[in-house]
């Protein structure tokens, strides 16, 4: 039986965390195949066990073995790891032979001892400093640096452990990357008690929601249980996730939750974690926490698409690949597609897109490791419009004529009053009015792309969000969720559809629609040259609101007026679609024209009616009755025939379309 002792460079293991496994969670089932390993320690960065050689095998040869596993896993893992194999005999005299002295100014009698580890040594600060973003982490970092010579000199290390910390993140914002981080700092450091190099660095926990019911247990019981399974959690980051309870922590449930974590967590450093608050809100919590505990609070502004792009770019970099800036402004309009969908985490999503880019370049462009704009198109639902300008783009739609004419307006006078002498650029924020299907959204997207082509917008990205989208779900958070949005839209045009639901008219203090108004009109105000703020919806819902709020109106002095669309453009629209990749059968065209000629009035003015959303259905519906064809068939789907078309109008909402509806009363 021998020991071994692997020790991986943790600045490369950093470099490996968006892997599927770490490098110690890749060699631990071969090992143990191999050698019959047992695992006495592990942690990130390193792997201390037992062997059981093979007849004949020493250990030299073991190291050998080992390190060749290794390099199977990682072409680089030669310059990255470090392999002993020694008698179980030997491991004092190896230990105490490895024990250093800690090399400081301000610590000159402090020995290291044999539960250091290589990753304690290394300064993280390079790491810190490199991040993007997370400027007031980075501050704190520097602090932590400055205050290390001082709380040694006082001998008063224990004390930075009554510090605890309060983040204000949102997910995907590299929280758990930077408690990594200031645990690597503490240790570098030497700043708290010796931590138990058998627990992890940091433990996550997210707090459950308050309980509505007097029977169910308090959050007290959660610093409890998990301080039991710890046992000594000397050292260790532990973080609390009480986002649930932002706007219940004057309670008493949580003021006994913080008195019994107290008790229990007398020697780790505790971290809470919020999301993204406004100023106001987050120095309220914080008073809270610091009424019962010694509190420093470390605000994180949101990652933009502009800093996820420049993560994108580094990632790419770590893995070998070079991106062309029309490519990366490709990465940029998936960030924002993800944004739009409102599912966008941060680096996560950065990440998924990433891989995203280099499936595709994998898929068809196999030759280099340079990622080009015309190699990822697919990756992007817009990309494929890059080739068409913008004014090509609105001429192609249907039905729009008096809006394109209204637009090309605004876009002229914009211009013109740009280029005057006086160099004050005017307001052209908008209102789209309509009904749903009318063409709001498409045409937003479009000026977008106009108003960069015309020298008005730096980027000319799109940005969609529902007004609900803007309202924060805790006290504190609406007014910085919807900087964030218009943050993201610098340069840009943001969309708001159905933004009348932002304002209520009553007294309700709890609907923070109205702080999402006043927030977003002082941004549309200070940033007038810099973003295009698009309102759309209902004609009267959208009065309503201006009535509502007259700084929004004084804002929005371009008010454009989307028709419903007739009977005959609803048709050419379905014919267009249907035609651009699939052949129209004998009679299908014939059938589409008879089948919208005979849609009732009473269906088409229902306030529901989808316009070209209606006629998107149908295709999509004519399409899935073809796919099914095709596949009972056998045949590859060309051709969209009469048949598809004749079952597909047979459904649900499409056979109400052309229906006789009786009025009541009399015959």
């Amino acid at each position: 039986m021998v020991k071994v002792h692997i020790r991986f460079n943790p600045s490369w293991v950093l470099s490996k965390r968006s892997d599927e496994a770490l490098p110690v969670d890749r060699v631990i089932p071969v090992l143990t195949e191999k050698y019959s390993l047992e695992v006495i320690s592990k942690g990130a960065a390193e792997i201390v066990g037992t062997l059981k050689l093979k007849a004949g095998e020493d250990c030299k040869s073991a190291e050998k073995d080992i390190m060749a596993v290794l390099l199977g896993f990682y072409s680089d893992a030669l310059v990255n790891c470090r392999v002993e194999v020694f008698e179980e005999e030997d491991a004092e005299d190896r230990e105490a032979d490895r024990s250093v002295r800690f090399s400081s100014e301000y610590e000159p009698n402090v020995t290291r001892t044999s539960n250091d580890r290589e990753e304690d040594r290394e300064d993280p600060k390079d790491e810190i400093n490199s991040m993007v973003g997370a400027e007031n982490f980075k501050a704190l970092i520097g602090e932590i640096d400055k205050l290390a010579y001082g709380i040694h000199s006082l001998d008063s290390t224990d004390t930075f452990l009554e510090r605890n910390y309060l983040f204000a993140v949102n997910e995907g914002d590299g929280y758990s990357y930077m408690l990594t981080l200031l645990s690597m700092m503490m240790d570098y450091h030497r700043l708290g008690y010796e931590r138990d190099r058998k627990l992890p660095r940091k433990r996550e926990i997210r707090m459950p929601p308050p309980s509505t019911s007097k029977e169910a247990p308090t959050p007290i019981s959660v610093p409890g249980s998990i301080m039991d399974k710890l046992n000594d959690p000397s050292g260790m980051i532990l973080s609390f996730d009480i986002s649930s309870w932002v706007n219940e922590v004057s309670s008493e449930d949580f003021h006994l939750f913080i008195r019994v974590l107290k008790d229990y967590a007398h020697s780790a450093v505790v971290v809470f974690r919020v999301p993204y608050l406004e100023s106001k809100a987050l120095n309220r919590l914080y008073l809270e926490l610091n009424r019962q505990m010694f509190i420093k609070a470390v605000p994180i502004t949101p990652l933009g698409i502009d800093q996820l792009c420049s993560i994108a770019e580094r990632r790419l970099a770590d893995k070998g690949f070079k991106i062309r800036e029309e490519a990366l402004s490709i990465i940029g309009e998936r960030l924002a597609e993800e944004h739009r969908s409102g599912k966008c985490y941060g680096i996560k999503t950065a990440e998924k897109v990433i891989a995203e880019a280099i499936l595709e370049k994998a898929l068809n462009y196999p030759d280099d490791n340079i990622i080009r704009a015309d190699e990822i198109m697919n990756i992007s639902s817009f990309a494929a419009d890059r080739d068409k300008s913008g004014e090509e783009l609105l001429e192609e739609l249907i039905g729009i004529e008096n809006v394109r004419e209204k637009l090309y307006e605004v876009i002229s006078a914009v211009e013109v009053t740009s280029k005057e002498k006086s160099g004050e650029h005017p307001c052209i924020h908008m209102r789209f009015v309509g009904k749903p299907g009318t063409g709001k959204t498409t045409v937003a997207r479009i000026l977008g792309k106009i108003l960069k082509e015309r020298g008005v917008l730096r980027e000319g990205r799109f940005f969609e969000h529902s007004g609900r989208d803007l309202v924060g779900a805790y006290i504190g958070q609406t007014a910085p969720k919807t900087a964030q949005m218009c943050r993201d839209a610098y340069g840009s045009v943001l969309f708001i559809d159905e933004a009348y639901s932002l304002y209520v008219n009553s007294s309700d203090s709890k609907d923070f629609g109205r702080e999402a108004l006043t927030t977003l009109i002082a941004e549309m105000e200070n940033h007038r040259d810099d973003m295009v703020v698009i309102m759309a919806g209902y004609t009267d819902d959208m009065e309503e609101l201006m009535k509502g709020n007259s700084g929004l109106r004084d804002r929005m002095p371009y008010k454009i007026e989307f028709p419903d669309y007739t009977r005959e453009q609803l048709c050419s629209i379905f014919l267009k679609m249907a035609s651009k990749y699939y052949v129209l059968g004998d009679g299908l065209e014939e059938a589409a024209k008879d089948f919208f000629d005979k849609m009732t009035d009473a269906y088409m003015n229902e306030k529901e009616f989808g316009n070209a959303r209606f006629s998107r259905n149908l295709y999509e519906r004519t399409l899935g009755k073809a796919a099914v064809r095709c596949s009972i068939s056998g045949e590859k789907l060309k051709e969209l025939t009469v048949e598809d078309f004749s079952k597909a109008i047979a459904d649900g909402e499409f056979s109400e379309a052309a229906k006789n509806r009786k009025s009541l009363g009399f015959l």
